[in-house]
């Protein structure tokens, strides 16, 4: 078997491939993390057998899939977790998760009308390693 995809993922792919391994020695489980894009890639053109991925499949790869006559099952292992982390001298006290998801995606540019101990600064747009994916019922996906 060969899964391929998300490096956020690869790390228990590869713990789940050395459990299963483990109890039935004559599966050979590989697992590569070339990132989630390329893990649905991978699955559509058959280079792998699953694809992990941190992310739902978007439309595209849904499409892409369908067409070569894959239907692609989710099936959600872990969500993560986000921690903010500010320096002491950021004026803010306290955040809403609403007021985190509009400094995520632009809408709030300063600390204006923020709860804060100190004077107004700009609000720098967050740096994330993945795109920020807002859905109705999960804020943070």
């Amino acid at each position: 078997m060969v899964v391929d995809g998300s490096t956020t993922v690869g790390p228990i792919a590869k713990a789940f491939a050395e459990y299963y391994q483990a109890r039935h020695p004559d599966v050979t489980i590989t697992v590569s993390e070339s990132g989630s894009g390329n893990g649905a890639k991978s699955l559509v053109n058959g280079a792998c057998d699953v694809a992990s991925m941190s992310r739902p499949m978007k439309v595209s790869e849904k499409d892409a899939a369908k067409s070569a006559g894959i239907l692609p099952i989710e099936h959600v292992v872990a969500l993560d977790g986000i921690v903010l982390i500010v320096h002491p001298s950021n004026p803010v006290a306290d955040l809403s998760v609403d007021q985190i998801r509009r400094i995520y995606t632009g809408e709030i540019k300063n600390w204006e009308g923020r709860r804060r101990t100190g004077p107004s600064h700009r609000a720098d747009q967050p740096r994330t390693r993945t795109a920020a994916h807002t859905r109705p019922s999960r804020p943070w996906s």
